[in-house]
């Protein structure tokens, strides 16, 4: 794919993954939510419900449409009422739950695992030149933007998890 599909915004981003007593350290304070993803099968859609500490929780159908670089994923998301939610949700597919810190710029993803939680940091930006002069901050660890086999979809399937 070398374009955006029409209705679609560029989602870009950097992800690394992070030492999990680095992580704890950087909580401290931070605002939590709780994500559950579900990737429905065979398909390119991923249903979403955030459950903020406060708040109102937040139903989404996202279709991410593939990389266009290292960077830039064109994506799409629409707003659900619960009821929507829950038909959608009655569709086949594979979920993954996970807990979200908001920290800095970027959020801190905390997904449980068999083998203990595993930590991704993610910064969405407004452009690529951005992306790129980004300096993250110093608890993450390998840079994994790109990388497939770290994508929730992915994740998913895993048997970490």
């Amino acid at each position: 794919m070398s374009m955006m599909p029409k209705y679609t915004l560029p989602e870009i981003e950097r992800r690394w993954r992070v030492n999990t007593q680095q992580a704890e350290r950087a909580l401290v304070g931070a605002d939590v939510r709780q994500i559950v993803d579900k990737y429905l099968s065979d398909s390119q859609l991923r249903l979403r419900r955030e459950t903020p500490a406060v708040g109102q929780v937040v139903y989404k159908l996202c279709k991410k449409y593939g990389k266009l670089n290292t960077f830039t994923e064109p994506i799409v998301n629409i707003y659900l009422s619960a009821s929507e939610y829950a038909l959608l949700d009655a569709l086949p597919g594979a979920t993954l739950a996970k807990q979200r810190y908001r920290i800095g710029e970027g959020s801190l993803d905390c997904i449980p695992s068999q083998e203990g939680p595993l930590w991704i940091y993610e910064v969405e930006f407004s452009s690529e030149a951005e992306a790129q002069g980004y300096q993250p901050p110093a608890f993450v660890d390998e840079e994994i933007t790109g990388l497939s086999l770290w994508s929730g979809a992915a994740l998913v399937h895993d048997q970490f998890l």
